[in-house]
């Protein structure tokens, strides 16, 4: 890896090179009028009066890569970026595992839909993976992550490693929720509600299905709704996923400052036939509007 350029450079090199193309919808979110993808992020977050770190504008731009399958784009600037900033004193990169394990996995997805695809021992994604380890403390928690996918993602189904124990767990009967399963045409929004989380918890996707008819989509939580998706399309109905998704994007909400978009929609073999490129491209279309630290400003 040539180390000349910061991850900045490297970054704003790569977009005016197009490599990505002006018409993709990121352009103005990354560049804006500054021509650098971590000055307009990183002025974006001081208007909301937030100091960020200086690796979190490059997060931000790694998610918003691989939600345009630029995957090996985001894993160049994922190991540039842990290199720059892994071991820097004053920066907090080492104590996440979040996007950094997911966008350096992410370029090891494969282009048509496979069941359970896995990493083999010589994968390059890998060897991508080992190389960043070397930039960091290996008792971080970064650094422990990283040095397991290592040494043990080749023991996975790639879905898996990337967070897809969504649909991994068999269909099961309710272990709590039971009283309003039994009057499901009487429930209030709030029962309703509940009963989707049992649902979830559970996996009882018969029960999912009926609530859905009665009710629609009224848990306030992504990941339930995510998973119902998901239930959707193995049931062989990605149109009816993906009407899913639109109506529950609303629900989802960052759990870090740089975090902008729902990367498992790009990463989850399970959601991709219903979260197309062309269905995130609208998101991404969006993203001006809806960064986390512009909401209620």
């Amino acid at each position: 890896m040539s180390s000349g350029a910061s991850p900045d450079e490297w970054l704003t090199t790569k977009l005016a090179d197009g490599t990505i193309g002006e018409s993709s919808p990121m352009w103005p979110v990354l560049l804006e009028a500054t021509g650098s993808p971590a000055a307009s992020l990183r002025r974006r977050l001081r208007a909301r009066r937030l100091r960020p770190q200086p690796w979190w504008p490059l997060a931000s731009a790694m998610e918003m890569l691989v939600f345009a399958d630029h995957t090996d784009l985001a894993a160049q600037l994922c190991e540039r970026t842990v290199a720059a900033y892994g071991l820097r004193s004053g920066t907090t990169l080492d104590e996440e595992t979040h996007p950094f394990r997911t966008v350096l996995l992410a370029p090891a997805l494969p282009a048509p839909r496979l069941p359970d695809p896995a990493l083999t021992a010589d994968d390059p994604t890998l060897q991508r993976l080992a190389r960043t380890g070397e930039y960091l403390d290996p008792a971080s928690v970064l650094g422990q992550g990283l040095t397991f996918l290592y040494q043990h993602g080749h023991e996975h189904p790639l879905a898996y490693l990337l967070g897809g124990n969504h649909w991994a767990q068999p269909p099961g009967e309710l272990t709590w929720g039971q009283q309003w399963a039994e009057r499901l045409d009487e429930l209030s929004e709030d029962e309703s509600s509940r009963l989707w989380a049992a649902v979830y918890a559970a996996r009882h996707e018969d029960l999912a299905h009926r609530l859905h008819q009665r009710h629609g989509l009224s848990s306030p939580l992504w990941y339930v709704n995510a998973w119902y998706a998901g239930v959707q399309v193995r049931d062989g109905d990605p149109v009816a996923a993906r009407r899913t998704l639109t109506e529950a994007l609303h629900h989802w909400l960052p759990f870090k400052a740089w975090n902008v978009l729902p990367v498992d929609l790009a990463v989850q073999d399970t959601l991709r036939p219903a979260a197309t490129p062309s269905f995130r491209s609208q998101i991404l279309a969006t993203l001006p509007a809806h960064l986390p630290w512009e909401k209620n400003s």
